[in-house]
């Protein structure tokens, strides 16, 4: 398997390319909104490469078709809670900014 640098995260897709068509969720905006241009999106999510770390995070990126592969959009997410986050980066501003969305 490759190795990656410490703090890096890669595509879902790297590891499962024969889930790619059915796990990627698309957004299909009609007009513009957010700040966003009216087109057709990919949720292309991206996880923590190292094996061995334990940050619970998924970071997703929204990719606008006509544009691909620059990213519009990362949508950070963590599921454990505020004090989790301040133990594991050992900052709690760090961490407060690692929770939820």
């Amino acid at each position: 398997m490759k190795k990656y640098p410490p703090g890096t995260f890669i595509y879902f897709l790297e590891y499962f390319p024969e889930l790619f068509e059915r796990e990627t969720r698309k957004v299909t905006l009609s007009e513009e909104m957010f700040g966003l241009p009216a087109g057709l999106y990919f949720l292309l999510e991206s996880y923590c490469a190292d094996k061995n770390c334990d940050c619970r995070k998924v970071m997703i990126n929204v990719v606008l078709e006509d544009n691909i592969p620059n990213v519009s959009d990362t949508i950070g997410f963590g599921w454990e809670d505020e004090k989790f986050y301040s133990k594991w980066v050992g900052d709690e501003i760090s961490g407060g900014q690692m929770v939820g969305v």
